[in-house]
């Protein structure tokens, strides 16, 4: 069977053939596949180049063990898989505007356009519930999470984000045309940029009622206000409910990733053993993903 028809057969969904089915294609995703830079650490750990411009391995990967990966190969896998069935799909490149001049910090996004002039935006990391129009003040929500898009005083798009467990934040949009090439030079740039510790653990998934993450206890990222912990190596479960209760649990890896959802808790709770106890932050080369969907 071709890797697309797993993906989707595992997902549960029908093929994102137009707007109704890609967006049950899109909140299954976002509900499934996690956000996680357990890969990239590894792959810094060990030397290796980094995966994170092949979205074709991240869907192997997935169905493999349940592995995720960060924006830019989630990008890469999504986008791969909706061009199989009709869409036309870009990447854009989005600046944090919450990061001062010393830390900067890019984000990717897919633009997906069909048959007419209308192009939508699916963030796989910050959900909206469906695909938002590309114009100024199109929003929406994916359970506690919400996006959306306005432009600012020059008028260039800003896409703006409301992760429950903190204050709203928003990227300014600099590119909606991304291609594959761009993307592996992007997720190049992003490997010498500040970012998520690769000696640290994050992991989250959104169905359709929570934000549910396992995280490294302690500071995961330069601004994190959080303090550093006792024991570098904890985690903790986090869950964000739609209905604003939050519940934090600490415990073995495995049961932590097993109650977040984690499709093989085992295989996780190793890969983040593996990081936590590598002791080290550092940075890799990168590979750009060859394209296998079909």
């Amino acid at each position: 069977m071709p890797l697309a028809e797993q993906m989707l057969e595992a997902l549960g969904v029908d093929a994102p053939r137009d707007v109704a089915t890609l967006g049950a294609f899109y909140r299954a995703w976002v509900s499934s596949v996690p956000f996680t830079n357990l890969e990239k650490a590894l792959a810094a750990r060990d030397g290796r180049a980094s995966p994170e411009a092949d979205g074709v391995a991240l869907c192997e990967r997935w169905l493999a063990n349940g592995g995720g990966g960060t924006c830019w190969s989630q990008v890469s896998a999504f986008g791969g898989m909706c061009e199989q069935y009709g869409w036309r799909a870009t990447a854009s490149m989005e600046r944090a505007l919450w990061k001062g001049p010393q830390e900067v910090d890019f984000h990717g996004s897919v633009v997906l356009a069909g048959d007419g002039d209308e192009r939508l935006l699916c963030d796989v990391i910050h959900p909206s519930g469906e695909p938002l129009p590309i114009c100024a003040a199109a929003e929406g929500r994916h359970g506690p999470y919400a996006a959306g898009l306005r432009r600012d005083a020059d008028g260039v798009f800003e896409h703006w984000f409301h992760h429950p467990a903190r204050d709203a934040a928003s990227y300014r949009v600099l590119s909606l045309d991304l291609g594959p090439d761009d993307v592996g030079a992007m997720v190049r740039v992003a490997e010498h940029l500040t970012g998520v510790r690769v000696d640290r653990v994050s992991w989250r998934r959104c169905p359709a009622d929570a934000v549910v993450s396992v995280r490294s206890v302690g500071r995961l990222w330069a601004d994190d206000p959080r303090p550093e912990p006792a024991d570098p190596t904890a985690l903790e479960f986090v869950r964000w409910s739609v209905d604003g209760s939050v519940e934090t649990r600490s415990g073995a890896p495995e049961q932590l990733f097993a109650a977040a959802g984690a499709r093989c808790p085992e295989v996780t709770a190793a890969a983040a053993a593996r990081v936590v106890g590598a002791g080290h932050e550092g940075a890799c080369n990168v590979d750009d993903g060859e394209q296998r969907f079909g």
